[in-house]
């Protein structure tokens, strides 16, 4: 993904084991923590490669800003910031970042409607995950849009409506 020809987004992704929902750091079988690792790598061995690219596309690396993005099926908190991100790498290499899925889809209204997703991975940064809020709230502020333009809330209101219906006949 290029923003305004002067950026590039390098994506991963991952997701915990069954072991590691049970065990935790315990687990016999933290799949995650290779993903995230060869993730990282990966990322590394990247740029180079978008140099070059952007070298014969005209571009220069000093201009070009580069998001490198891991995508979680869960939010792995943790890994946000603080000591736990630092052991997958030295401390030049913490310039990635961890989003949740769900993070994702929670945003997907107000970027349709022309909020800046650039912005939104810059914004990410500077809040704690449970604040991710106020990054909403401005997206709506800014394009009008809201949750229930969201692709997934007819599921979700799917889901919703049937739990409600079974907890009435449930309840009766």
């Amino acid at each position: 993904m290029v923003n305004h020809g002067k950026g590039g987004l390098e994506c991963k992704s991952t997701q915990y084991t069954q072991d590691m929902y049970y065990r935790g750091v315990e687990a016999k079988h933290k799949k995650c923590i290779e993903q995230i690792k060869t993730a990282i790598t990966q990322m590394e061995e990247f740029i180079p490669k978008l140099e070059d690219l952007g070298e014969k596309l005209g571009y220069f690396y000093e201009d070009m800003k580069i998001q490198k993005v891991i995508v979680s099926f869960e939010p792995l908190l943790g890994l946000k910031g603080g000591p736990l991100k630092r052991l997958f790498g030295n401390e030049n290499k913490t310039d990635w970042k961890v989003i949740a899925i769900e993070n994702l889809e929670e945003i997907q209204p107000y970027i349709a409607k022309g909020a800046d997703f650039w912005s939104f991975l810059i914004e990410y940064d500077k809040v704690t995950y449970h604040d991710i809020h106020m990054i909403i709230d401005k997206m709506k502020a800014e394009t009008g849009a809201d949750d229930s333009e969201n692709v997934l809330n007819i599921y979700r209101e799917n889901i919703f409506n049937r739990l409600l219906k079974f907890e009435v006949q449930g309840s009766t």
